[in-house]
């Protein structure tokens, strides 16, 4: 009788310990989610955006400075606001005027090695539970389906291989620190053979490119690629880019937002081009080896073909340079013309893999279906969550990869023309970098272009025997 009640009392010591442990390791965790959470670009509301169009708070600075002075004193003074304003645009966000934020940039966190301990313990529960429960839903709503071919094994072996390599590569250079290695000469002859290309091979990234066919292909589509018991680990997943003003907008609380950054999602300003901070936070994570997802397209479209940029513009939801008028939508690209002759894909994609300091593997995917969720009206273009989720018709997302694109010729004809390409880096020099170590030039964009193209002409014949497949 003695040692049953004394079992019981020590089980519910453990039981009652247990769960304030849990519930205080979780608060921790998010409160640390919540402290690095990534933030917005406030820039946004004085600086000039790609399309050519002045927001309403400089266009009214500028009018009321012109009424009052016309000396070139005032051009000059107007120059060195727009070098500001381009300066704090590269910048990225000021995290100072967040509240309850630190002073570091998500970027920082793009060496793994470099992430604070409850972070890493808020991006495991965050992924984890993400990945369970849109698994879940999908089973239970519809179907997911892979094609289960080369290129969808070629890409599973990238993501295992790359953390593969990670772990050697870290076993060697600790092997090389205990060792006291002090001679210039011996050090030189191990970096020949290890601390070069070898150790540096783990940070060579991995950058999907895909169409987008609805606002919850991430995470929709994107968390159920990996084999679930590596889809919850952090390690293995992918970092994604989101519009600012839908997942990061001040509307959220501190908290969401914590919780999507610990998802491995950074926002980006659309409209503020591909010379903004918050696109060099993201290429950092890219240069630290990671994987990183993009949808170059620049908008969600609901149409057959790659980009929706033909005849009938109708079928974008969400686009920052579109414009809808009487119930249809039109679009022009950055300098003015009609975009049925301007390319699919934004140019993103191209500064990516031109400035990479390793080439990225790039692997393309297409897949169709979760537009069944949230459709786009056919007048409107805007996106409308489907009002029988159950019941109606059962979701079925289909995902066939491509072949991997390989990009050397272009660079290597680039460079032979321009000179070396000027590469960005991981967290230090994202959290350091200056306007001359990002900007791109009219020469560099001429390469981003050829580099869009090839990816686009993939794309596009990969989309539409996906698409068509299912329409």
């Amino acid at each position: 009788m003695f040692h049953s009640s004394s079992s019981k009392t020590v089980a519910k010591f453990i039981s009652n310990n247990s769960t304030k442990a849990l519930g205080s390791a979780f608060v921790a965790s998010y409160a640390s989610a919540t402290y690095y959470r990534p933030t917005l670009d406030r820039s946004g509301s004085d600086t000039t955006t790609d399309n050519g169009t002045t927001s309403t708070s400089t266009r009214s600075t500028n009018a009321a400075s012109r009424t009052m002075n016309t000396t070139s004193s005032h051009d000059n003074d107007d120059v060195c606001n727009k070098h500001q304003q381009l300066l704090q645009k590269i910048r990225g966000p000021n995290r100072n005027e967040e509240y309850f934020a630190s002073k570091e940039s998500p970027s920082f966190f793009s060496d793994r090695n470099n992430t604070p301990f409850w972070l890493n313990v808020a991006q495991h529960i965050t992924i984890s539970i993400t990945t369970i429960a849109i698994r879940i839903f999908m089973n239970t709503y519809g179907e997911y389906d892979i094609v289960n071919d080369e290129h969808y094994h070629h890409f599973l072996s990238l993501v295992v291989e790359r953390h593969i390599s990670k772990d050697i590569s870290n076993i060697i250079v600790n092997d090389r620190n205990s060792s006291n290695i002090n001679s210039n000469s011996s050090s030189s002859s191990n970096s020949s053979r290890t601390g070069g290309k070898e150790i540096n091979n783990y940070k060579q990234g991995i950058l999907t490119v895909s169409n987008h066919r609805s606002l919850f292909d991430d995470p929709g589509v994107v968390s159920c690629l990996l084999p679930l018991h590596l889809g919850i680990q952090p390690k293995y997943n992918r970092w994604g880019i989101c519009s600012q003003e839908y997942c990061f907008n001040d509307k959220l609380p501190p908290f969401i937002k914590g919780y999507i950054g610990a998802g491995q999602v950074l926002p980006i300003w659309r409209g503020g081009g591909i010379d903004q901070g918050l696109f060099r936070d993201f290429a950092s994570f890219l240069a630290q080896g990671e994987w990183c997802h993009i949808f170059p397209e620049g908008g969600v479209w609901q149409c057959k073909e790659l980009g929706g940029r033909g005849r009938d513009f109708r079928g974008v939801v969400s686009d920052s340079d579109t414009n809808k008028k009487n119930g249809t939508s039109s679009r022009v690209d950055r300098s003015g013309k009609n975009a049925a002759d301007a390319s699919k894909l934004r140019w993103g994609v191209g500064k990516l893999i031109a400035h990479a300091p390793i080439r990225p593997r790039v692997i393309p995917f297409a897949h169709v279906g979760m537009e069944n969720i949230l459709p786009s009206n056919p007048v409107t273009g805007k996106t409308e969550l489907k009002r029988r989720i159950f019941g109606g018709e059962p979701l079925k997302v289909h995902v066939r990869f491509g072949e991997e694109i390989h990009f050397d010729d272009l660079i290597e004809e680039h460079e032979k023309t321009h000179g070396a390409l000027w590469k960005y880096d991981g967290a230090d020099s994202a959290k350091n970098a200056t306007v001359h170590k990002w900007m791109s030039s009219d020469s560099d964009k001429e390469l981003y272009h050829k580099i869009t193209l090839r990816i686009e002409e993939r794309m596009e014949s990969l989309t539409e025997k996906v698409v068509c497949r299912e329409t």
